[in-house]
């Protein structure tokens, strides 16, 4: 088509195209232009087809840039007007990309003509430009930088070691690739202020407000009241508000109620966790304030003192004089009543010191409440799951924390094993009815297996077997109770197992949901059979052995 029409026109000879100005469009400078580039006219290199389309599109009259009617369209980007701007600009310009000498004298290598004539693009070596294409609406690259500066100055304080204030990064970053990390990661200072200092333990603290009535601040331990009709929440002390004559009538504060105090007591728990995180980077980073056996009393304290809020009995069964006494598992039903107390209780027991008195009283804690715990902990896992909407039930903390105990069972000494198996069996027989399968092959009867398995294997190697009677009466006694709930399970999936042989759908389907319905479904637990053959009698290794034979 012919120029002015709507295609590009045809070259000039020894000229710049007919509508440029000598150098070029100013707002689309050549990338790495070059005098010397491959032999291209006037230093510009591979220029696109666009740029030579001439600025007179909307010209039909061919008249020039004083003949335009209206807007014209900026060259190479259809539909996309110039600004009265961008028309001035473009018009004072006098071809040169170099040098601030804008209003004085130009160079005389350039015409003063503006766009008519032969002349060639100006050379104009490899100096840098960052135009802004004002149409378009861009960014230039020095303005991004300014941002990202700016937006990195914000995030990373120089100050601060990037362990406090990109700590979830660097921690993840030590996981990952430790050869990442630009500095240690561990604090260069460690925590003073005790956990329960954080928040103050006065009454609720009002708000000044003239004219709104009384507006409390809010937190953890005392949360914003609900509105209060008969104005006698001060005589009662409800919601943590100020005591008016000393003493509360009907009402409590709200932090001594059973579940806010529990997680309160789990917030503080975290924390404590954290020091003692911080304590082992110390050390193992090798800049400790302190030397190492004053650093390991530290830490030990820490976690005592923290498995001592935890009030758990000495003995390893409570019985009826012990209850009579006040030892009570109560803030550990409360604690294990939450995920997130689960989840502390999980993180605690490895911390400890192996084989020390508060391990061995928290793993006896878990063997008591350990078929019910498990059984809460599955369903508070799908719960969670079906809210969320995954199909997965993700990780189920009181497998974990049985997970943990397991482990801590093989450092406790001689008379704590023993005890174990006493606390693991009182439990079973307590709610024998509600016991999941032993014989599950996932779920919580798969974490019940695996607690008996650690208990025996550990008496195995402390030389504890349920065979001899004469030197480990109370043994015996706990691993015959434990042998009868396993058989009984045994004896279930053996009729799951014929009935499944037998084609028998209804018959199989009756016997799983005999056995507690396990998700999983039904296998035999040979971890647990191979740890009971050192304890079994004679007979009982004999009943073992036909139930392997017929579950086979």
């Amino acid at each position: 088509p012919p120029p002015g029409i709507g295609g590009p026109p045809p070259p000039r000879p020894g000229g710049a195209p007919h509508g440029y100005p000598a150098g070029g469009d100013p707002r689309f400078p050549p990338p790495g232009a070059n005098a010397n580039a491959g032999g291209a006219v006037g230093g510009y290199g591979n220029v696109p087809e666009w740029a030579d389309a001439p600025l007179e599109i909307g010209n039909k009259t061919g008249g020039g840039r004083h003949g335009n009617v209206g807007p014209r369209e900026v060259p190479g980007m259809p539909g996309v007007m110039m600004t009265a701007e961008d028309e001035s600009v473009l018009n004072d310009w006098d071809g040169s990309f170099g040098g601030d000498d804008r209003g004085g004298g130009r160079s005389g290598g350039h015409d003063r003509g503006g766009r008519g004539g032969g002349h060639r693009r100006t050379n104009h070596g490899n100096q840098r430009h960052n135009h802004r294409n004002r149409s378009a609406k861009l960014m230039t690259s020095d303005e991004i930088e300014q941002i990202l500066r700016i937006q990195w100055a914000a995030t990373h304080p120089l100050d601060r070691s990037a362990y406090e204030h990109d700590y979830y990064f660097q921690n993840w970053l030590s996981v990952t690739n430790k050869s990442k990390l630009k500095e240690p990661f561990a604090p260069e200072t460690l925590r003073e202020v005790a956990p329960q200092a954080k928040e103050a333990r006065a009454p609720t603290a009002f708000v000044t407000l003239q004219g709104l009535g009384r507006v409390p601040f809010s937190n953890i331990r005392a949360p914003k009241p609900i509105v209060d009709m008969k104005g006698d929440g001060e005589k009662k002390g409800g919601a943590g508000r100020d005591e008016s004559d000393g003493q509360y009538d009907a009402g409590r504060r709200l932090e001594q109620e059973p579940l806010l105090a529990a997680r309160i007591m789990i917030e503080d728990g975290m924390c404590l966790l954290l020091d003692v995180d911080d304590i082992d980077r110390q050390v193992e980073e090798g800049i400790a304030g302190e030397a190492p056996a004053a650093m390991s009393r530290r830490r030990d304290f820490l976690l005592e003192g923290l498995a001592g809020t935890v009030r758990l009995p000495a003995a390893p069964v409570l019985t009826p004089q012990a209850k009579k006494r006040g030892d009570s598992d109560a803030v550990f039903e409360s604690l294990t009543a939450l995920h997130k107390g689960r989840v502390m209780l999980a993180k605690l027991l490895p911390r400890l010191r192996p084989g020390c008195s508060a391990a061995a009283s928290l793993t006896w804690a878990v063997m008591r409440h350990a078929p019910g715990m498990l059984v809460a902990g599955e369903k508070a896992a799908a719960a969670a799951a079906a809210a969320a909407g995954t199909g997965d039930a993700g990780d189920d903390s009181a497998a974990m924390l049985a997970r943990e105990a397991s482990v801590a069972l093989s450092s406790l000494p001689h008379n704590a094993t023993a005890s174990a198996i006493e606390a693991l069996a009182s439990a079973v027989v307590s709610c024998r009815n509600d016991t999941p399968s032993l014989a599950a092959a996932a779920g919580p009867g798969a974490s019940l297996a695996a607690l008996i398995t650690a208990v025996l294997e550990q008496g195995s190697r402390l030389g504890i077997l349920g065979a001899d009677y004469d030197s480990s009466p109370e043994w015996s006694d706990c691993f015959t109770t434990l042998f009868g709930v396993l058989d009984k399970h045994l004896a279930m999936l053996e009729e799951f197992v014929a009935a499944g042989k037998a084609g028998d759908k209804k018959a199989a389907a009756a016997a799983k949901a005999s056995a507690g319905d396990p998700s999983g479904g039904l296998d035999l637990p040979r971890d647990l059979l191979r740890a009971c053959v050192p304890h079994c009698s004679a007979e009982q290794r004999e009943i073992i052995r036909n139930r392997i034979q017929a579950c086979q």
